[in-house]
């Protein structure tokens, strides 16, 4: 799957999940391309986002 195609999904997962947009962005600043390297899936790397926000 492309990165920003991914990027997209796991935004809307987080979005969908309860999160606020700019802590959404935050988030994807700050960890997805670790987790986009350890994990799947945008279910998988939306979680580990959450998590260690």
């Amino acid at each position: 799957m492309k990165t920003e195609t991914l990027k997209n999904k796991v935004e809307v997962i987080l979005i969908k999940g309860g999160n606020n947009v700019n802590d959404v962005k935050k988030m994807i600043e700050g960890g997805f391309e670790f987790a986009a390297s350890k994990y799947d899936n945008a279910k998988q790397i939306a979680r580990y986002l959450r998590v260690t926000y």
